[in-house]
């Protein structure tokens, strides 16, 4: 009798720990309470973090009635710092969340940049691809104006998830640090506000000056992490004091800072989705910064920011915090192309065939593209985006590959513009002088980057790539200790070493 209570004693702290991990201090299960039920973190791990699930493009047959491939433009840079973090904690890295455009687009490039006064810039090139001799590499690049950020009056407000599972360096801490870095370049015509949401949500700071440390760091001061998470009731709120201070300044965005964990009342993806898409075009920029582990959502602040205009960085420490958070690229903040997506109509008398490298949850159909009311996606200053297509040739092709379109808004404009670049035959194994072609040492980088998460996600795609092969690229671009590409190098080394 007392070893059937002491199991069922057992059995009930093992539920509770399950319903309600979210709200306490420490770890969790794998199990996650979602909306109306459990979702498991990523069919690949048992780490307790979620990914949208990644179905690799397939090879295309280039035909008149298939010859073109569209996506939504963005520039969310969260996978390369996550897949760091899984290679500094000695695990595994999910095939789930090797997002190889996001991953690219985590480092900057030698686009040419917009002239006479141009919104974006489009450059191309193809080349031979390095793990496969039957295909060709098709490199397109966008890069955006860029606009100074500290001219600007910035109207931003943090939603700030104080739930319990928010509790950590980590998290919450490195939270008010990225808040507090923010503010040491905002001026007197700023704005700052903050907004917490966990069983409920509040008003911390409205609308102070940017130039009031005092205010803001009292402020920062009292986040405490508590409690369960009620995502929609704080978006609602964070919503209503930008439109507040939206009127006085040239530029408003909310950013939200959480592990993505929405687990409470109407806090279901679809019910968010909705919620946000409402304010979509209305003058208020969402973005998401990631924070922690162990119960990040990725996929939670992928739909978010889809459903919004903005962007998505993940904040492994202040210098990544400092980067999102400044005015040039890889900035959640200031944003100068809006619904914005790119096409690729290859020509069926060159190509033989084609496929998309990632991208693979951001695609468009050719009518989604045409449609100037499309949901796309959001482009910041100065912002590069990158997409790769692996192509077969026919035999003895002659004419150009085909052309890459641009379409979108510029800033609170309502018409949509479109920029077109003609994938011809000088953009094949084109010279660094070349008009419009991508740099030999940005296609090597790229390149590189492409083949080392073939491997990784152990694609069946990846013919002969190899570690070893984008290893031999990279460090022959000589990479100095202080480029950041440098880091892509190194884990690419320790990923060799594991194998």
């Amino acid at each position: 009798m007392k070893n059937k209570t002491l199991f069922a004693i057992i059995i009930t702290l093992f539920s509770c720990a399950v319903l309600f991990g979210c709200s306490a201090k420490g770890g969790y299960g794998v199990d996650r309470w979602y909306g109306n039920g459990y979702f498991y973190s990523d069919g690949q791990s048992a780490d307790g973090n979620a990914f949208d699930e990644i179905i690799e493009n397939p090879f295309v047959d280039c035909t008149e009635e298939n010859k073109t491939q569209a996506v939504s433009l963005t520039v969310n840079t969260a996978a390369f710092p996550i897949m760091k973090r899984y290679l500094d904690n000695g695990m595994e890295v999910p095939k789930n969340a090797v997002k190889i455009e996001e991953i690219i687009n985590y480092f900057n490039y030698d686009y040419a940049a917009p002239q006479d006064g141009k919104t974006l810039a489009l450059s191309g090139s193809v080349t031979d691809t390095p793990w496969n001799a039957e295909t060709k590499l098709v490199t397109l690049g966008v890069r955006t104006r860029e606009v100074d950020f500290g001219e600007l009056s910035n109207n931003i407000v943090f939603l700030v998830d104080v739930s319990g599972s928010m509790y950590g360096e980590d998290r919450l801490d490195l939270v008010k640090e990225s808040v507090l870095a923010l503010s040491e370049t905002l001026d007197e015509n700023d704005r700052l506000s903050i907004v917490t949401y966990a069983s409920g949500s509040k008003v911390v700071l409205g609308g102070a000056r940017g130039n009031d440390r005092t205010e803001i760091e009292n402020a920062l001061k009292s986040l405490e992490a508590g409690g369960s998470t009620n995502g929609a009731s704080g978006i609602n709120l964070a919503y209503d004091v930008a439109f507040n201070h939206s009127g006085e300044c040239d530029n408003s965005v909310i950013v939200i800072a959480t592990d993505g964990d929405f687990n409470v009342g109407a806090s279901t993806p679809d019910s968010l989705k909705k919620l946000i898409s409402q304010n979509r075009r209305r003058g208020v920029y969402l973005s998401a910064l990631g924070f922690g582990f162990d119960n990040l959502s990725d996929r939670n602040m992928q739909e978010i920011v889809a459903s919004g205009q903005g962007a998505y960085a993940y904040i492994d420490g202040i210098d990544a915090a400092r980067k999102a958070l400044g005015g040039g690229s890889g900035s959640v903040l200031y944003f100068v192309a809006e619904e914005a997506k790119a096409q690729v109509e290859f020509n069926p008398s060159a190509v033989e065939r084609f496929r998309l490298i990632g991208f693979e949850n951001k695609m468009l159909t050719q009518e989604e593209f045409e449609s100037p009311d499309t949901p796309a996606g959001a482009l910041s200053s100065g912002s590069q985006v990158t997409a790769i297509f692996e192509i077969k040739l026919k035999e003895n092709a002659q004419d150009g590959f085909g052309t890459f379109t641009a379409a979108y808004f510029e800033r609170g404009e309502q018409s949509e513009k479109r920029d077109v670049l003609d994938l011809g035959a000088d953009l094949y194994n084109p010279t660094d002088d070349t008009e419009n072609a991508i740099k030999k040492a940005d296609r090597d980088f790229i390149s590189a980057a492409v083949e080392a998460s073939l491997v990784l996600r152990k694609s069946e795609y990846k013919a002969a790539a190899s570690y070893d092969g984008a290893i031999e690229r990279l460090q022959s671009l000589y990479l100095s200790p202080d480029d950041i590409k440098s880091e892509f190098l190194d884990f690419v080394i320790r990923l060799r070493e594991r194998v």
